[in-house]
């Protein structure tokens, strides 16, 4: 079992959107989240938004709320449950494993959130940028966010901050263990033992190189910080590709 497939088995045993999107159910900061795509993307109300892995709407459904039309792809479960949850009446779903997907559609603003870490290598990875690219209208803007960065953390555990942020981190994991975030924790685990670690390819040499060859083809390209709000900021940065 891979990613892909272990959030479809999450979205059909847990209840939580929370946990079913692969947080921790005391990471609740998603109106910062939804702020800075905001902000990031230059979302206005006369956007399109696709997300790709939109879950069950964590990000997709706020994001909606701001804009013309919005469309969400993720696994059948996902999109299931997502379903069931609500959504506005502008969000469109399909079901399906990116790049994988049917899609002929442009759109002003491509989101792409807590994804790559789920790929198993740079060239799978590659793979799903290029296809995201393809959906981009001229002068949209297409969001990596929330990308882990092995040489980033390595960088924050040598800081003085790292052992406080570390010691808060177990204490909030602690208290809000129940049975559900057991369940949570047995699925990723499988995917995790079955794909090895598939978020060891990203790193400065992945970031790096990832902005300079976008620049390279023509696009803008920035790597930009996380807000501090948010949980894991100190070992993860996003990459903003804008296609003039």
């Amino acid at each position: 079992m891979d990613f892909f497939e272990a959030y479809g088995v999450a979205a059909s045993k847990l209840n939580s959107p929370l946990l079913i999107s692969g947080r921790s159910l005391f990471n609740e900061n998603i109106e910062d989240i939804v702020a800075d795509v905001v902000r990031k993307l230059e979302i206005t109300p006369e956007s399109t938004v696709l997300e790709v892995g939109c879950g069950v709407g964590l990000l997709l459904t706020p994001l909606a709320r701001l804009v013309a039309r919005a469309v969400g792809v993720d696994h059948d479960q996902c999109i299931e449950k997502y379903k069931e949850f609500g959504t506005p009446e502008n969000i469109d779903l399909i079901a399906g494993r990116w790049p994988f997907v049917a899609i002929t559609e442009t759109f002003d603003c491509i989101i792409v959130y807590s994804v790559m870490t789920c790929l198993k290598d740079r060239g799978e990875a590659i793979q799903f940028i290029e296809k995201c690219l393809s959906c981009l209208k001229h002068n949209g803007r297409f969001l990596i966010a929330d990308i882990p960065n092995v040489d980033m953390a390595r960088r924050f555990q040598a800081s003085e901050l790292a052992e406080k942020v570390t010691q808060e981190y177990r204490a909030l994991k602690s208290a809000h263990e129940n049975d559900e975030t057991q369940v949570q924790s047995s699925i990723f685990s499988q995917a995790q033992q079955s794909m090895g670690d598939p978020g060891s390819y990203l790193n400065d040499d992945f970031t790096l190189g990832l902005v300079k060859d976008m620049r390279m083809r023509g696009y803008e390209a920035f790597i930009l910080p996380q807000p501090r709000t948010l949980p894991y900021s100190y070992s993860r940065e996003d990459i903003l590709i804008w296609k003039r």
